[in-house]
């Protein structure tokens, strides 16, 4: 009640004004009211059962009436005749004004080597049991693109239960789940070799969203997993040469991954880096080994050969690099659409890891619902970054 007496309204030929108590104002058009009204006739806006159709509202909508009631519902008549009504708070929880949207937009918390010292760092157990452990724990690969997973289960199906905690598995170009181990089978993680930093399955037009890499067996020396974060290098990048970092956000090329006798037959041309409608970058794709020849315009070759460069010499270095050792039972959950992972050189033929992924949607989608039941509804409303597409 106390909200309404001090609510304010003001109307115009376009929109609605409501002036909060704390002094701030929202602007709403009237031709967006009348397109998210969620009366029965018209459809939920939040739940996606809509029956009104963009196209059945005209451009030029206007409201002959607006009426605030005792209850905190803010009632417009339509030219049409038609009423939609509104809750004061659900008007200001979808204020798009640039603030409010700026505000509700996640900022990635980028990072260099200096990690290692500091790294996320979760108990399996403890999130399996307890959802406020679970909540932090996805926060963390949310914020930073990455977190460690300790104590976790070892044996038959084990990193089913790591992945289970924030989704189902999805497929990849190899199945459900890889298996990476000196057989020298299917590509260079299956060979004693290090491995440059890269994002897996590029060549895919959507790769891969969130995944987990779990120790089956180390080596003895040797085989440490290494990760690099793409969008640090991206500032980097941004404010060393923005002329690269211009081409590298908006000239597609190939990335390609063929190999008949495994069924893998896939080409996928797309940007290396993804941004938003602020230039800020939101996905990263990236992999040498799968880089096709250029097919760029012919006077546009060696500017991207040297923007490609110029990121290749910023992955590789050892100051935006982290580096670990897994033991058994343990996983590193990252986004494959921000960390770029990689690995040093052994000998060990003991070695053995496995690899899988679960949607970034799903991971999302599990983290807003444990947000929103933890009694965070704004987080579970944050608009988190879309990844690497197109």
């Amino acid at each position: 009640m106390g909200l309404v007496k001090t609510v304010m309204l003001d109307t115009d030929d376009q929109g609605l004004t409501v002036r909060w108590p704390d002094g701030s104002r929202s602007y709403f058009h009237h031709v967006w009211l009348r397109n998210c009204c969620y009366c029965p006739e018209c459809g939920s806006v939040e739940t996606g059962t809509r029956f009104l159709q963009p196209g059945d509202v005209p451009g030029n909508t206007i409201a002959t009436r607006v009426v605030l009631s005792g209850d905190g519902r803010v009632s417009i008549t339509w030219q049409d005749e038609h009423v939609s009504t509104y809750d004061l708070e659900w008007l200001r929880s979808f204020d798009y004004s640039r603030p409010v949207l700026d505000a509700k937009r996640h900022r990635p918390r980028t990072w260099d080597g200096g990690i290692s010292s500091r790294p996320p760092v979760f108990d399996f157990q403890a999130c399996r049991a307890d959802p406020a452990s679970l909540l932090d724990y996805m926060r963390q690969v949310r914020d930073f693109g990455f977190s460690l997973m300790r104590n976790g289960p070892v044996g038959e199906g084990a990193i089913e239960a790591v992945a289970g905690l924030v989704g189902s598995l999805a497929d990849s170009a190899y199945g459900q789940v890889f298996d990476l181990k000196p057989d020298f089978a299917h590509s260079i993680g299956n060979t004693f070799h290090s491995v440059p930093p890269h994002t897996d399955e590029a060549f895919l037009y959507s790769p891969p969203g969130i995944m987990i890499l779990y120790c089956v067996a180390q080596a003895g020396e040797g085989g440490d997993t290494v990760l690099v974060d793409g969008f640090h290098l991206a500032d980097q990048l941004k404010s060393r040469d923005r002329d690269a970092f211009d081409i590298l956000k908006t000239q597609p090329q190939t990335f390609m991954r063929v190999v008949p006798q495994d069924g893998v037959y896939q080409y996928a041309r797309a940007r290396v880096l993804t941004v938003d409608e602020y230039d800020n970058v939101v996905g990263i794709r990236f992999h040498t080994r799968t880089m096709a020849p250029l097919d760029v315009e012919p006077d546009r070759v060696a500017d991207v050969h040297r923007a490609n460069s110029l990121l290749c010499e910023l992955m590789m270095d050892p100051r935006n690099q982290t580096r670990f050792r897994l033991n058994p039972g343990e996983a590193v959950v990252f986004d494959n659409h921000r960390v770029m992972h990689a690995r040093t050189a052994f000998s060990d033929a003991r070695r053995h890891f496995q690899i899988c992924n679960v949607s970034r949607e799903r991971f999302h989608q599990k983290l807003r619902f444990t947000a929103s039941e933890q009694g965070f509804p704004d987080e579970a409303r944050q608009l988190l970054p879309s990844g690497a597409i197109g």
